[in-house]
């Protein structure tokens, strides 16, 4: 890993040219999972001259490598070549979402061999921020992603919901009457911390956020989600509601987070381990 350290101190790639990586390197599936869902369907021809334009500021920016080009090699620097197999070969991902002005925002870290992770944020849809990380800086990428302060979150208050909740709060773009409806869903002794809950993401401006860990046995093969939370980061509250263990049928909890039961909830997916082959 040390070729891809020294180019991944810190790099943006725009969708384009991430897209255009992945091509070279094999990865053609992975590229049109990628930039199709944005750019739509195009014709052969508009797909060229895009990624055209795409090589153009790779070369721009020091990542194509026109002696490789002239040996029919990968046209990329060889440190590129080895940070995209092993951002596409990482077998485990954690996907942090949230909304701003409208904006989906991404964060994600994919594992790599011993304490190192690929840090990988999506902003304005189109821009890729990549650089490499250890497990001890997550915590704090994570708070800085979310807004999160460890001296404003105080309060521990937990319960146990019923799945709906999970279904309702999972849904794409979450209306106000699904928020009506969670209400009845919950248990009379249970209601005013729900309440209080409820009360917050009506005022939340934008949609509830989520956390995933995503087990990826290859790059031909489906992704498997493993584990989800949700999360609303709300005033000088930070509501989670998870599932604590991996037994079937295992409760859901809404919590009320102090920052230490914050990081025990990050702590519990960085640490998930994933599927044997």
């Amino acid at each position: 890993m040390g070729e891809t350290l020294y180019m991944l101190q810190r790099m943006t790639l725009t969708l384009e040219e991430l897209g255009l990586c992945l091509m070279l390197c094999g990865y053609e599936e992975a590229a049109a999972g990628l930039v199709k869902p944005t750019l739509g369907e195009k014709t052969d021809l508009e797909w060229e001259a895009i990624f055209e334009t795409a090589s153009h500021s790779l070369l721009a920016k020091g990542i194509w490598d026109i002696e490789r080009q002239k040996q029919e090699q990968i046209p990329l620097k060889a440190e590129i070549v080895a940070f995209i197999s092993s951002y596409i070969e990482s077998s485990k991902m954690l996907r942090f979402t949230k909304e701003k002005d409208g904006i989906e925002q991404y964060l994600m870290f994919h594992s790599l061999e011993e304490d190192e992770w690929i840090y990988h944020y999506v902003w304005e849809t189109v821009c890729h921020d990549f650089s490499l990380v250890k497990t001890s800086q997550l915590q704090g990428l994570i708070d800085e992603f979310y807004d999160v302060e460890s001296n404003a979150l105080q309060d521990n208050l937990s319960i146990i919901v019923p799945e709906e909740v999970m279904v309702i709060l999972s849904q794409e773009n979450l209306q106000q009457s699904s928020v009506e409806q969670l209400t009845s869903l919950v248990d009379t002794r249970n209601q005013k911390l729900f309440s209080a809950f409820l009360q917050d993401l009506k005022e939340h401006p934008s949609s509830i956020d989520n956390v995933s860990v995503t087990y990826l046995p290859s790059p031909t093969e489906y992704p498997t989600i493993m584990d989800v939370m949700f999360i609303l980061s709300h005033k000088e509250r930070l509501w989670v509601i998870s599932q604590h263990d991996e037994e079937q049928g295992r409760p859901i909890y809404l919590t009320s987070c102090s920052y230490q039961a914050w990081t025990e909830e990050v702590e519990r997916r960085i640490g998930m381990p994933m599927p044997v082959a």
